[in-house]
């Protein structure tokens, strides 16, 4: 153990930086009563599940706390054996090497362990004897004190610092009292910034129920139950669906029925309770009024290395298609998918097995083969806006619905035959175009205060460690 040392020092540092007066630097190693790391038994940790509780890197929080979510630990009589690396209140910890080099945390007296050790990648800093461990933890965590540690950084990526790096990492030392004072100042602040951050975690969930309350409102007509005040001589939506009839009589029949050819159970999908619509509106089903529904491929095309995209139910997610990491088939296989499904602007996919549910609209310019994981719902875009369906279907209780038809094996699978049965309500046309613009108009709204939520989070995430400064 090394020697306890007066609290007089000389600004020994490398560098001289100025410091307000009664201020000193020096080094680490000098604030130090002791500085090593322990070790582990022969053969590791991993199957031990009690003991003493070994703490490796990874329970070091950013936050310059710990996480004990997976403790780790060593065997009371391995503990028994340690001649080194025994935690104690106010033991500021390092870790030596790895990804994390030189993150910190400080052991505080509400540290759940009353035994606890380090394993061989932490460094245990114990301070000397009138050394204030606060002070030295917060400008150890600050964004100067993580420069003075990494200075020491030895190795390649996975390289780190070795016993050396206290002797080469300068720290400023202050007045006790004024230690003091920084140090309250700081924990003040930083539980105002804390409190913050708990405030921003919770608001990505309430924005996400503000979604789909506003999808809720807007496929029960709530939504513009004001609009409809305003416009009292609208066409009903039965002569919507009668002019859709005339084109489709052939599918007239199928109004309500579920005839699913896999035999899959129907139960809690007809909708026996069906929510009561607005005057205007009325009950139909999306294989009465689409003009398609169909699937993907069934016989899977050779990829090839450059070509027409070919899109699975990975590549949609939360309303849109992400292609960056698809894969490719040739002009002449995409050609012979078309039989089956020919993309155009404005079809709704949706994802038909495994994770179901999942849904994007086919913008204005698009090629690429589907997968049969993968179905789409053409719509008259004339009658029937894709948006309106695409927010039906991402709404309680379609939805539900949607879980049922499927079933919860290990291996969902929603099949054509479900997709057609599903009841939908059918709006006005015009009032389906005042539904699409308040609920994108609402959208923006949410994603402008998530980008806001997302900047204030990054910022209050640099706070703890400028604050410190």
């Amino acid at each position: 153990m090394a020697e306890v040392k007066p609290r007089v020092f000389e600004s020994s540092a490398p560098e001289n930086r100025e410091l307000p007066e009664g201020w000193a630097r020096t080094t680490l190693d000098r604030l130090l009563v002791l500085m090593e790391s322990g070790s582990r038994p022969k053969g590791g940790v991993r199957e031990i599940r009690d003991g003493i509780p070994s703490i490796g890197g990874e329970h070091l929080n950013p936050e310059g706390g710990f996480r004990f979510e997976r403790v780790k630990f060593v065997p009371e009589s391995y503990y028994k054996t340690m001649r080194r690396g025994h935690l104690a209140p106010g033991d500021v910890l390092v870790v030596k090497d790895g990804a994390t080099t030189g993150k910190v945390s400080l052991v505080r007296s509400d540290f759940p362990y009353r035994k606890a050790v380090v394993n061989e990648h932490v460094f245990i800093c114990r301070p000397a004897p009138g050394i204030h461990s606060h002070f030295l933890f917060w400008y150890l965590f600050s964004t100067e004190g993580q420069e003075e540690i990494l200075a020491n950084f030895q190795g390649s990526a996975q390289g780190g610092i070795n016993q050396t790096f206290a002797a080469g990492t300068s720290v400023p030392v202050a007045p006790t009292a004024e230690e003091q004072r920084i140090v309250a100042s700081i924990e003040a602040l930083l539980a105002r910034v804390n409190a913050g951050r708990e405030t921003l975690a919770k608001l990505p969930a309430i924005l996400k129920r503000f979604r789909q309350s506003v999808l809720a409102v807007a496929c029960s007509g709530r939504l513009t139950a004001d609009w409809r005040e305003a416009h009292p001589d609208v066409e009903h939506a039965s002569q919507l669906l009668q002019s859709i009839h005339k084109v489709r009589s052939e599918q007239a029949k199928k109004r309500f029925a579920r005839k699913s050819t896999n035999g899959s159970s129907a139960e809690g999908n007809d909708f026996a309770e069906q929510p009561e619509l607005p005057e205007t509106w009325c009950w139909t089903t999306i294989g009465e009024v689409a003009e398609l529904v169909t699937d993907g491929d069934h016989n899977p095309p050779r990829r090839v290395a450059k070509g027409v995209p070919h899109l699975t139910a990975k590549h949609i997610k939360k309303w849109r298609i992400l292609s960056q990491d698809c894969t490719f088939v040739s002009e002449q296989d995409f050609e012979k998918s078309r039989t089956r499904y020919d993309p155009k602007a404005g079809d709704l996919l949706i994802t038909c097995v495994g994770t179901i549910g999942e849904t994007a609209i086919v913008p204005a310019v698009s090629k690429f083969s589907a997968d049969r994981n993968l179905a789409a719902i053409r719509m008259p875009l004339t009658q029937i806006l894709s948006d309106v369906v695409q927010y039906l279907l991402n709404s309680y209780p379609w939805t539900k619905w949607i879980a049922n038809a499927s079933g919860y094996t290990a291996q969902p699978h929603l099949y054509l035959g479900d997709l057609r049965s599903i009841p939908i309500p059918l709006v006005p046309m015009d009032e389906q175009r005042e539904i699409v613009r308040r609920v994108e108009a609402l959208f923006k709204l949410a994603d402008a205060i998530e980008k806001c939520v997302a900047a204030a989070t990054a910022r209050a995430e640099k706070l703890t460690q400028s604050i410190s400064q």
